[in-house]
């Protein structure tokens, strides 16, 4: 670590492939959450859908296909501005809670490199970065809120529920990024 304290922020972005490959499921989305009424019910053979309502009665089923692997991923990074070496603050699949607990989708299949852009600040030049993170004020409350009985300092650090990273300029703090992580 050379020491340095100015980097140049950056925040992953999804390409042209990858957003045609979600547009389906937020299409559905859009569709299911500005049409109306909606509920979520469950037929005769036991299987969730959503459904349309018209005057508090079901009419039509509306098909969500399960979201993609690789939407909701949240990436930030830094470089130092003087020798280059990168460091990732932040990336939900890995940080805070749902990174730490929730597994729902195995990591290691999911086909996804990040592609970074730049935080544009202070007109493109290097600033201070802070980065906040919260949760519960100790480790006997967290286990007491979330149920996770075999867990250790670490693990609770790592699992927090709120990170926010800010740029730091002659001009002030100004937040960047700000991501609940549960």
């Amino acid at each position: 670590i050379c020491g340095c304290d100015k980097f140049f922020l950056f925040k992953n972005f999804y390409t042209t492939i990858e957003k045609e490959i979600m547009k389906p499921y937020f299409d559905a989305l859009h569709q299911l959450f500005t049409m109306g009424p909606v509920t979520y019910m469950y037929d005769e053979n036991g299987e969730g859908h959503w459904v349309k309502l018209k005057d508090n009665k079901p009419t039509d089923v509306i098909d969500v296909p399960d979201a993609p692997s690789i939407s909701g991923i949240e990436v930030i990074k830094i470089k130092c501005s003087h020798c280059g070496r990168e460091y990732v603050l932040f990336d939900n699949r890995f940080n805070g809670y749902d990174g730490v607990f929730v597994k729902e989708k195995d990591i290691s299949k999911i086909n996804y490199e990040a592609h970074f852009k730049q935080i544009k600040i202070n007109s493109g030049k290097s600033v201070g970065v802070n980065v906040k993170v919260e949760n519960d004020e100790s480790l006997e409350v967290f286990i007491k809120n979330t149920g996770v009985l075999d867990c250790d300092t670490q693990t609770y650090s790592n699992a927090f529920s709120w990170i926010c990273v800010y740029a730091v300029t002659e001009k002030g703090k100004r937040k960047v990024f700000d991501f609940e992580s549960a």
